[in-house]
């Protein structure tokens, strides 16, 4: 049973691991994204075109991105720490840590 716990909690760690490392890589997207759209505008292309793709199709993808990005930080992640303090306890009364 230990073993089965240990195991888990590996797993549940590395999912901790790449849900940080995936919130970093994408706010990291959104700055470049920002700064992209910043010399769109600085480009000298028509305004109109330029508004029209940044409130068509950035704007809205931003906002998903920011969502997703929060979601991963104010959801996933206290869930899956939660559920790792839980086998490290577990682990722990079992005394196998």
């Amino acid at each position: 049973m230990q073993q089965n716990l240990q195991i888990q909690l590996d797993a549940l760690r590395a999912l901790r691991s790449f849900l940080l490392q995936f919130k970093g890589e994408m706010n990291n997207k959104a700055t470049e994204f920002y700064s992209i759209l910043r010399a769109i505008r600085d480009s000298g292309l028509p305004a109109q075109v330029a508004n029209k793709y940044e409130v068509d199709f950035a704007d809205p993808n931003l906002q998903n991105l920011r969502c997703l990005i929060g979601n991963i930080e104010q959801l996933d992640l206290p869930y899956v720490n939660s559920l790792i303090a839980d086998f490290e306890d577990l682990l722990a009364k079992t005394g196998s840590m």
